[in-house]
C-alpha cells in the first residue's frame, strides 16, 4: 500500500488491512474511529491526538467530535438552519457553526464542491 508520508505516523496505529487514505475521524469519548478507503478502525486516542498526527493540509476538524478529509466534502448543507457536511459518500456530519465561513472558504480555494468522487480518492 502506497501511504502519504504526512498519514505515516497514524497509518502505523492501524492494522494492515486497514490503512489507506484516512478520508474522516469519528470522536467516541476516549477513542476515535478512523475511516479509511479500505474501512473503519477503533483507536485508543483523542480525536485531538490523532488529528495531530495528519498533515494540516490533508483536512480539518470540523466539529469537536469530527475531522475530515478537505477532498472527501462535497458541500455545505443547512438541516433545520444547522451547518452539516455532505460527503462524498452521502453521509451528512455536524459542522460548527463558527467554521462555516473558513470551510467554505477552504472548499471555494480547493473548488472540488461537485467535482471529486469518492473514486477519485482512493
Amino acid at each position: 500500500i502506497l501511504l502519504e508520508d504526512n498519514h505515516l505516523e497514524i497509518q502505523k496505529l492501524l492494522p494492515y488491512e486497514k490503512r489507506g487514505t484516512i478520508l474522516l475521524m469519528m470522536a467516541d469519548e476516549k477513542y476515535t474511529i478512523v475511516e479509511t478507503t479500505n474501512g473503519k478502525h477503533i483507536l485508543r486516542m483523542s480525536l485531538g491526538d490523532a488529528a495531530q498526527k495528519i498533515s494540516a493540509d490533508q483536512g480539518f476538524r470540523v466539529h469537536r467530535s469530527y475531522w475530515v478529509r478537505y477532498d472527501y466534502v462535497k458541500k455545505i448543507i443547512y438541516e433545520n438552519g444547522n451547518p452539516k457536511l455532505l460527503l462524498l459518500n452521502d453521509d451528512v456530519i455536524p459542522l460548527s457553526r463558527k467554521l462555516v465561513n473558513m470551510t467554505r472558504e477552504k472548499l471555494a480555494d480547493m473548488n472540488n464542491s461537485e467535482i471529486m468522487t469518492l473514486s477519485e480518492i482512493q
